[in-house]
């Protein structure tokens, strides 16, 4: 700082250190770029490196739990044999069907349907099996096949009944004689029963598609049980 008299009262001081101070912040002022301004004032900026990745990198999200670990294709096991069934489906009903003066006694494994089907109409109000009595017969053709394919699924339980202390043998032979499916009618009921044929295969493809114990060497039959 340096002071300079007037009249010899009165002394001017120059502070000279100020003045180069308040010189360099304009000159460091004129030498910023517009955008270095914008972005002290908080407008747009250029994405960084960092910015750009994180942009493109994938964002994860949770499996839903109708979303399958193979991409919804499941992979169920195919039963060729009738212990691969009792394996895969539990038998949840055994009783006798009757035809003619014979009595058949089979086990139902449900594969498709409803298992209330099953409980609440093929039991008395004690929770005792019914006797299921065949007392028609319907040919094996494609206005069958039409019927029980377009059955609503709440109201169906599709089974494949296996022999249980007797074999099915006279049962099976007299259906696959008549080409026809046994049909026992009951108050909320209808009970169909086939034995192996072109229809009754059309019939599991359509409804359990992984179960093919349905065939001319095995006892066992196919019994669609519908709510009416």
């Amino acid at each position: 700082m340096q002071g300079t008299t007037l009249d010899g009262k009165h002394r001017i001081s120059v502070d000279f250190a100020k003045i180069s101070r308040e010189k360099a912040r304009k000159r460091q002022h004129s030498s910023s770029s517009p955008d270095d301004s914008k972005r002290r004032k908080g407008g747009p900026r250029t994405p960084s490196q960092s910015d750009d990745s994180r942009a493109s990198s994938p964002v994860s999200r949770p499996r839903s739990a109708n979303e399958s670990v193979n991409n919804g294709k499941s992979d169920v096991k195919k039963i060729e044999t009738v212990e691969q069934l009792k394996d895969q489906y539990a038998a949840t009903w055994k009783g006798p069907i009757s035809l003619k003066k014979s009595d058949y006694v089979i086990n139902l494994h449900r594969v498709a349907g409803k298992e209330s089907i099953l409980q609440d109409f093929l039991r008395d109000e004690d929770g005792r099996v019914l006797k299921l009595n065949i007392n028609q017969r319907l040919p094996l053709d494609d206005s069958l096949f039409d019927k029980i394919t377009t059955m609503d699924m709440n109201e169906l339980a599709v089974c494949i009944g296996a022999e249980h202390d007797r074999s099915l043998g006279g049962l099976i032979s007299y259906l696959r004689e008549k080409s026809a499916a046994g049909v026992i009618t009951m108050d909320s009921v209808v009970t169909y029963i086939m034995g192996h044929s072109s229809m009754t295969s059309r019939l599991i493809q359509h409804f359990a598609s992984n179960v093919d114990v349905l065939r001319p060497d095995t006892k066992c039959v196919l019994v669609v049980v519908k709510k009416v």
